[in-house]
């Protein structure tokens, strides 16, 4: 069932804000949680909306039997706003379709906003948000278009660039308040898609606490590596593996542990013992944002080898990079996505790949000076850019601004 609100009747809109997800809260989204803790710090009243799984307390979950009210609904509605199903076919048919997960993503959202679109419009929401520009996007929009409910989107890595973009990102876009992204490099991505400059909005992601610094090891011997990521092929785990060949060839001595799961992880694990490394690399599987905060405290560096997918798929800036950053241990990167906005080499990280990442691992080993100045750049660029709550208060106030109808 949908979360307590004001439902009295009036037409004046409350200052509640419909905060839409994908799935709420999600294991690898530790993000979106932190996210909606510190909204709700700076004064957002949200209801939040898991369509996808997810849920708990203060959660209205979407449940997969309610499309069969579809039966019921989908009619209604195409009586009721034919020309809107119009526009939605028309675009559908004439913009191709990225892959079958992005479409079944975004019926599943319309669906949604088909079935609950009295219910959320009796409620005179103030603004709603979608975290992503896939299956939440898909539901603010035809909930726009249904109940007249201003609504703005969120749209990161995966929804600009798998597969050339969310299937119907343009449109979604048109008739959204702002477009807010997280990157330089997606703001320019959503500005080469024809998003008017004045509704991109470059808000970063952030931290709700910042860490302890981590304390520089007199000894970097072996020296500690930590990776972070899902086992997916944009994380470039094949290339960590040459890295770290690399890195044994020139005589440095390491332990290495990875955090994540996903599909390419069996190949990885059989890859690292192909190549004798199994005896200093250690699977951690997926964990809890509280275990990756132990394990970078145990870290001596993080290193992210992330690529350009063959779908084009690629890392914005990735969280994990920005929470070594800010608990003091020195990142090295590959230059992939919007990585070099926080990681710039020699000062806040290193940025290297192959052979040179390898090379840059026995520097930081060796280097005392060079470790220290990059824990403090990197720190210092966290405090002023990965603040999740001067962040999420620049956006609550975009969500609070006026709505010009």
């Amino acid at each position: 069932m949908p979360p307590p609100s004001p439902d009295n009747g009036s037409s004046a809109r409350t200052s509640r804000v419909l905060y839409l997800c994908t799935t709420f809260p999600a294991p690898t989204e530790t993000f979106v949680r932190r996210e909606v803790e510190a909204l709700r710090a700076a004064g957002a009243e949200l209801d939040v909306v898991s369509v996808w799984g997810g849920g708990g307390a203060g959660v209205w979950r979407f449940r997969f039997w309610e499309l069969g009210k579809l039966l019921w609904w989908l009619p209604y509605w195409l009586i009721r706003r034919p020309g809107t199903f119009c526009d939605l076919m028309q675009s559908m048919i004439l913009r191709p379709m990225p892959s079958a997960l992005n479409a079944g993503e975004n019926l599943l959202g319309f669906g949604f906003a088909l079935i609950h679109a009295r219910r959320i419009g009796r409620r005179r929401y103030h603004h709603a948000h979608a975290a992503w520009a896939g299956l939440p996007a898909a539901a603010a929009w035809l909930l726009d278009r249904l109940v007249d409910l201003p609504y703005s989107i969120g749209a990161h890595a995966y929804d600009l660039f798998e597969g050339g973009g969310d299937w119907l990102l343009p449109e979604k876009a048109a008739r959204a308040r702002f477009v807010r992204t997280s990157t330089e490099v997606g703001g320019r991505r959503l500005r080469r898609s024809g998003v008017p400059e004045a509704k991109v909005a470059l808000i970063r992601r952030g931290m709700v606490e910042f860490p302890p610094v981590h304390p520089m090891r007199a000894a970097r011997v072996p020296l500690r590596i930590l990776a972070v990521g899902r086992f997916v092929e944009k994380m470039g785990y094949h290339e960590l593996v040459g890295v770290l060949e690399h890195a044994r060839a020139a005589g440095l001595a390491f332990e290495a542990r990875l955090i994540g799961e996903g599909p390419t992880r069996r190949e990885i694990t059989e890859r690292i013992a192909a190549h004798g490394l199994a005896d200093c690399v250690r699977f951690d599987g997926r964990q809890p944002f509280g275990q990756v905060l132990e394990a970078l405290a145990w870290a001596d560096v993080l290193l992210f080898t992330g690529i350009v997918a063959r779908n084009g798929d690629r890392a914005g800036l990735p969280n994990a990079v920005a929470e070594a950053m800010a608990a003091g241990v020195p990142v090295v990167a590959s230059r992939v996505g919007g990585v070099e906005e926080a990681v710039a080499h020699g000062n806040t990280g290193l940025l290297a790949e192959g052979a040179s990442a390898a090379s840059e691992l026995l520097r930081l080993a060796r280097d005392d000076a060079l470790y220290r100045q990059i824990q403090e750049g990197g720190r210092k660029w966290t405090r002023a850019h990965f603040d999740a709550a001067a962040n999420m208060q620049a956006l609550w106030d975009k969500f609070a601004a006026p709505v010009d109808r």
